[in-house]
């Protein structure tokens, strides 16, 4: 009992959720005045702190994110050709186009995904008056958005967008020189891996 309890001591552990929600801040009359870029994110992280030697320590971290929302849809500012589909859907709906303007009269329905999760380990060896330090990171994102890109009532470009993934790993090795000497110093290695998914979708209605 006595190694576990002091295993224990040398362990800390830091964990933390968080929702943030928000209705959609934008209404589109066109789908009957739904609210859409609303708000709907879900996600935590941790920290695992050990103390394993006097001169060792290891941090492992890790985070989670998620939402089934899309965002973000866009308002007209400007309409500068009055015959153009979204200049006509705006009027048709009594939308003015300006800098307060906070409706879009986009036909196609929104609608999407992310996540987004990660770890890192970083290990820091004191070795006499040196700190010898490994970190170890890993990073995923993955989105899905389809989205109409007209952004008017005609169904021209009703389905935009697609899936995206991309991933990295890296890895940094390095070395640092004790402080207060004539020369201080600071060395390593670093390797960096990224992989990027995509899949755009456009299908376009003459």
């Amino acid at each position: 009992e006595s190694g576990a309890l002091d295993l224990l001591k040398k362990i800390g552990l830091r964990a933390s959720g968080d929702y943030n929600h928000l209705v959609g801040w934008i209404t589109n009359p066109v789908l009957g005045g739904k609210d859409v870029n609303p708000i709907d994110i879900k996600g935590g992280m941790a920290n695992l702190l050990w103390k394993a030697a006097d001169n060792l320590t290891v941090l492992l971290s890790g985070d989670y994110s998620y939402t089934d929302k899309f965002c973000c849809s866009l308002v007209a500012r400007s309409t500068p050709n009055l015959g153009s589909p979204a200049a006509t859907s705006n009027a048709l709906y009594g939308v003015v186009a300006g800098p307060e303007n906070m409706q879009t009269t986009a036909g196609g329905d929104q609608e999407g995904s992310h996540e987004i999760y990660g770890a890192s380990l970083n290990v820091d060896l004191e070795v006499g008056d040196y700190t010898f330090t490994s970190i170890t990171a890993y990073r995923s994102s993955e989105n899905e958005n389809i989205f109409d890109a007209d952004y008017s009532i005609y169904p021209y470009l009703d389905y935009n967008g697609g899936p995206t993934k991309i991933n990295n790993f890296s890895q940094e090795l390095r070395v640092a020189s004790p402080l207060g000497e004539r020369f201080d110093f600071v060395a390593g290695l670093f390797y960096y891996d990224l992989h990027n998914e995509g899949k755009k979708e456009i299908i376009l209605i003459i």
